[in-house]
């Protein structure tokens, strides 16, 4: 047994208690709840509490277990999910007042997995209002806080699902990201968050935003965690018209097997740290130092047009927000917040010739970055440009200088949004205020396992 409380451990290392029925899921279950009822008030993180079904759920585990009929790592472990995701017999509202009365009668089929993995549900999470911001202080429910500091902003949309796990209140949760909406939160509160090949995880029963750009993935307090997790919930749905059938993903959660010695990383020679804190830069360099002591090699690269690629997914997610949302903006203005409503009606002044330029700028980013990836094994960059802003404000200071905030906490993530490439953060070097910089990984469809790898000698080192 461990000395730590059960809410600080991980989930690989509490499914060997668990496995070996040294703790029992009711008794995890329990200090989850007991911790939510203490700690949730201050963050505002879970906003849909499910006690007496996870009770029961863990009751059921526990049995199971007992049994004998072990169902792997997840068995017995509470895990959240972002309030997009349909959760049988709760409301999935997307944070925002558009939604307060959508209950669902089934449950998505990320939920369903998780379900089969043995995952107990312990609540749905708060969110940027649909999904829709990168702050996540802009909600129905309010605004998410930073564990790590109360008075910064956790990042969005998938601000709950990320605070929740770096505070303790679940052990893992499933966000999603259209524009760097799991990366973003995850780098801000300090844990590792994986947005994976579009089409890996079925969306079906999620509230769509962007279909062409929408992407569930798993947030976590470690690179193990989050590979487990993905290993539950990846896979092909016929029920998802976007879910790639591919016969040969995963198993993901037994990365550490392989050598990464003499494995090259890609660091851009452009763009990436145009806008750039010092203090990241400087972490940022510190990471590769040591990446290089560990083995690796370090490649500089070009990657041209990433003015532009920001620029088209920005334009693409536009249009097909405004297209998702066209119905409740005519028809109910009043109940999508001001600065929601604002931006949604962007899209409205794209034109048709507009949105197919930029799906063609679309098809050459993915051709820029296959062909970088062909020299690279992965390419690494900072996954924010700088440290979480004050809860509020609209404008962050970067040496110097103004920028608006979203354009700021999107900028060096959205790019494999629009080629839809699988990209990690891991976080890296606490800073004096608590805060860390974080670590961005970004690779070929499907390498999902070599990112976790790369990921993980950088939690490590």
């Amino acid at each position: 047994m461990t000395n730590k409380k059960l809410t600080e451990l991980s989930i690989s290392k509490l499914q060997n208690y668990i496995k070996n029925k040294e703790i029992s899921p009711v008794d995890i279950l329990k200090e989850v709840i007991d911790l939510i009822q203490e700690k949730n008030k201050d963050i505002n993180a879970v906003i849909t509490m499910l006690y007496e079904d996870a009770l029961k759920e863990a009751q059921k585990a526990e049995k199971d277990i007992i049994k004998g009929d072990y169902k792997g790592a997840l068995h017995g472990i509470p895990i959240g999910v972002k309030d997009i995701i349909n959760l049988k017999g709760t409301k999935t509202t997307s944070g925002s007042n558009l939604f307060l009365n959508n209950m669902s009668d089934y449950d998505a089929e990320v939920v369903c997995r998780l379900k089969s993995a043995g995952a107990i549900i312990i609540g749905k999470e708060n969110m940027h209002s649909l999904a829709y911001g990168s702050s996540g202080s802009v909600s129905h429910f309010g605004p998410v806080k930073n564990p790590l500091n109360t008075n910064k902003m956790p990042g969005g949309s998938s601000s709950g699902s990320a605070a929740s796990v770096a505070l303790g209140l679940s052990y893992g949760s499933i966000g999603s990201d259209t524009g760097g909406s799991i990366r973003i939160p995850a780098a801000c509160c300090g844990v590792v968050g994986m947005k994976p090949t579009f089409g890996l995880i079925s969306r079906f029963g999620v509230v769509s935003l962007a279909p062409s750009l929408d992407t569930l993935g798993p947030i976590t307090r470690t690179v193990k965690d989050n590979a487990i997790m993905l290993e539950a919930i990846a896979g092909h749905d016929k029920k998802d018209s976007f879910s790639i059938n591919e016969l040969q993903i995963g198993p993901y959660a037994n990365f550490e097997t392989g050598n990464l010695v003499g494995k090259t990383l890609g660091v851009p020679s452009n763009f990436y740290f145009e806008i750039m804190d010092t203090e990241f830069f400087d972490s940022f360099q510190k990471v590769l130092e040591s990446l290089k002591e560990n083995g690796i090699k370090i490649k500089n690269i070009e990657i041209p047009f990433m003015e532009e690629f920001n620029a088209a997914i920005s334009i693409i997610f536009a249009t097909e927000v405004y297209e998702s949302l066209r119905k409740d903006l005519h028809e109910t203005p009043e109940k999508i917040e001001k600065e929601i409503r604002n931006r949604v009606l962007e899209g409205a002044f794209v034109q048709g010739h507009e949105y197919l330029t930029m799906q063609r700028a679309r098809k050459l980013a993915i051709s820029v970055f296959s062909e970088i990836l062909k020299s690279v094994d992965a390419i690494i960059t900072p996954t924010l440009p700088t440290y979480p802003s004050d809860i509020g404000a609209e404008q962050i200071e970067i040496n110097g200088k103004h920028t608006h905030i979203r354009n700021v906490y999107s900028r060096l993530v959205k790019g494999t949004n629009l080629t839809g490439f699988p990209s990690i953060t891991v976080p890296k070097n606490k800073n004096k205020e608590g805060l860390f910089s974080a670590i961005q990984l970004i690779g070929l469809p499907f390498s999902e396992k070599e990112l976790y790898s790369f990921a993980y000698m950088i939690e490590k080192l």
